[in-house]
């Protein structure tokens, strides 16, 4: 697909700049998470629960059950072993079953089991920039938006301990890059494999992002209806094609469901880790979930409750015990907005008619179509947060949304293309290069004062 390549001659040789910094923006983000993933004590965010989970398998090579005492975390009988999102504890198995053939510490067997932090969070930024290519036409805006999230202090911790947000936004970018690609390409069978393959990495990651499977589901079925109707598909191939596709999602996801179902009587796990919970409480423990006290009203107009998710979207570490200085929240806050402003005034000046997609070649309905599964999907995953926080725990924490990076940079994508569109291309790679380096010194300085708390 032809873009805009963003080019500069220096001594007689052509440049091209956006594939410079991409690959040094994705050098330099492997390289710090790596770091962390080394460094940083097991203090984090869940990270104790999820480890014992590879451990296990690194160690017994079969699946535990929640009421093994191996993986219970504390004593209110927690255990994600409930749970049937096996895709993280797999993975991380495999680099500790080939790290642990050298050395199998405890210190680097951690490392290992980080590793499929580290891998989710650079396959992600490596989609995020191929999405925003394909929506804006632009390499360098690509570029920018990549370095925009690989270098949000609160991404690249996630990309450096055991957890499944992370995954969780693996899933949801192939999700949407599989959605974007048809634009072009309809439903190939590269398209229909990656949908496959982030439908299946998102069901095995986290209940959270589940909102994205409906929002892909009520997509696919949108615009192959469509296509059909245009003469561009027939439905002989959309029905075969579209078996082929679910089949192959059932095939690797539904086992872990019904073993659920057959250990627990539960498809999902979330009644019998409530079980398991409340036999702890009955029991004379201390409350460990609290919801919030107050209405839904209450809860979204609650002004803490907005500035605690906007820090720990931003940068909260540890178990929310490390936070930054309140002044440097402000360069992602302003970057945000300012991006969001420029959208709404390209929208303005569309009078609503955005085409998102920037080639004549993709049909207005099509964008549309995505706009509308990007909105779903995003509002599903709101609403699964505020009914978390109202009902079981209030959690004001970012990461729980962390898959609504990928719409919000879309966002971003289009509101500082509508700016960049009327520079000229060096002043372009100019900005944009300036742009990466003060990203990544702030980024630098946020992980040696505040993140470097954290480290063993």
């Amino acid at each position: 697909m032809a873009s805009t390549l963003q080019k500069v001659k220096l001594k007689g040789i052509n440049i091209n700049v956006a594939s410079y910094l991409k690959t040094i923006v994705l050098i330099i983000f492997i390289g710090v998470s790596l770091f962390l993933a080394f460094h940083l004590s097991i203090n984090n965010p869940d990270e104790m629960m999820r480890y014992m989970l590879p451990q296990y398998l690194y160690k017994h090579h079969s699946l535990p059950v929640g009421t093994q005492r191996e993986v219970i975390a504390n004593g209110a009988n927690w255990s994600y072993a409930y749970y049937p999102q096996w895709l993280g504890p797999f993975v991380s198995t495999i680099f500790m079953t080939i790290i642990g053939l050298f050395n199998d510490s405890g210190q680097v067997m951690l490392f290992a089991a980080r590793l499929t932090s580290v891998l989710a969070g650079t396959l992600s930024l490596f989609l995020i920039r191929r999405i925003v290519a394909y929506i804006t036409n632009n390499e360098i805006i690509s570029v920018l938006v990549m370095a925009m999230v690989a270098f949000l202090p609160q991404f690249t911790y996630l990309s450096s301990y055991v957890n499944n947000d992370i995954i969780s936004v693996l899933g949801v970018a192939i999700i949407v890059y599989a959605m974007v690609r048809s634009l072009d390409d309809f439903w190939s069978v590269k398209n229909v494999v990656l949908l496959a393959i982030g439908v299946i990495t998102t069901a095995l990651s986290y209940m959270n992002a589940y909102g994205w499977i409906l929002a892909a589901a009520m997509f696919y079925l949108t615009s192959a209806i469509y296509l059909v109707k245009q003469g561009k598909w027939s439905w002989k191939s959309a029905i075969k094609t579209s078996c082929i596709l679910v089949g192959v999602i059932c095939i690797v996801v539904l086992p872990f469901f019904i073993r659920n179902y057959i250990i627990y009587h539960d498809f999902t796990g979330m009644s019998a880790f409530h079980k398991a919970y409340m036999k702890y409480i009955v029991a004379g423990g201390k409350p460990l979930q609290i919801p919030y006290n107050g209405s839904f009203f209450n809860l979204i107009t609650d002004k803490n409750f907005y500035t605690w998710m906007q820090m720990s979207t931003i940068g909260r570490f540890g178990y929310l015990t490390v936070n930054m200085a309140p002044r440097w929240y402000l360069p992602f806050t302003y970057l945000f907005f300012f991006g969001v402003i420029l959208y709404i005034i390209h929208v303005l000046k569309a009078h609503g008619n955005v085409h998102l997609m920037k080639r004549e070649a993709v049909s207005l309905y099509l964008s549309n179509i995505l706009s509308g599964a990007l909105l779903l999907g995003s509002v599903i995953t709101i609403g699964l947060h505020l009914y978390y926080c109202l009902v079981i725990d209030f959690q004001p924490q970012g990461r729980y949304i962390v898959t609504l990076l990928i719409p919000v940079a879309i966002i971003m994508a289009a509101g500082y293309n509508e700016l960049f569109k009327r520079l000229s291309e060096k002043v372009q790679n100019s900005a944009v290069l300036v742009g990466v380096v003060l990203l990544f010194m702030f980024n630098f300085v946020v992980v040696h004062r505040f993140i470097s708390q954290l480290f063993v």
